[in-house]
């Protein structure tokens, strides 16, 4: 019985060292945000910078101010609006040179995570032992969210010039594994939209 129980041991524990080790390797980064949760940012936003509509700005002295409750992001989103503003003809200026002042209020610049589990659950044989749980299904789902308007207003008058209808991007990246395959399904890498993998 003893013997029967310490194999029953051994081979879940070797089951799920295998599955783990072949079914997810655990992504590490040295930045605050890895590079998936970059491309989930960066690319939601410059999908909302580009169907965000903008009225005709061709050769207007523009300011521009950016509204948000991110931080270090709010950078790239100027940078992005700044570029869609001047492709449109417009120059970018400080506020005191400007012919209108335009707002831009990001509602939301951020990813949402979960992380799901189906499997095997551990089973306790006595006070201090268990067998080891083993996953079968394994589900990571990861979301990139940017939702922006655009507003705008004469400098000197301050009359309301502009406003745009709310626009909310979202960009995916998902995990899908069951026992040794791994189907991993995105649109922030080129090309890879959906990938099949034996892990």
């Amino acid at each position: 019985m003893r013997f029967t129980i310490s194999l029953l041991l051994l081979l879940n524990l070797l089951v799920m060292l295998i599955i783990n080790g072949c079914m997810y390797a655990r992504d590490l980064t040295n930045t605050d945000r890895s590079s998936t949760e970059q491309l989930l940012l960066t690319e939601a936003m410059h999908d909302a910078v580009e169907r965000l509509e903008i009225p005709d700005v061709k050769d207007q002295n523009l300011a521009l101010e950016i509204v948000s409750l991110a931080g270090k992001e709010n950078q790239y989103l100027r940078a992005q609006m700044e570029t869609r503003l001047r492709q449109a003809g417009a120059k970018i200026v400080k506020a005191e040179d400007a012919d209108a002042v335009f707002i831009l209020s990001a509602g939301v610049i951020g990813t949402t995570s979960r992380n799901m589990t189906f499997g095997v659950p551990s089973i306790p044989l006595g006070s201090e032992l268990a067998t080891p749980g083993i996953p079968i299904v394994r589900i990571l789902k990861q979301h990139g969210y940017t939702k922006l308007r655009l507003v705008s207003f004469d400098r000197v008058s301050n009359a309301h010039l502009f406003q745009s209808k709310p626009i909310v991007s979202r960009r995916d990246f998902d995990v899908y594994g069951f026992l040794f395959m791994v189907v991993r399904k995105n649109d922030i890498y080129p090309g890879t939209r959906i990938q099949i993998t034996i892990d």
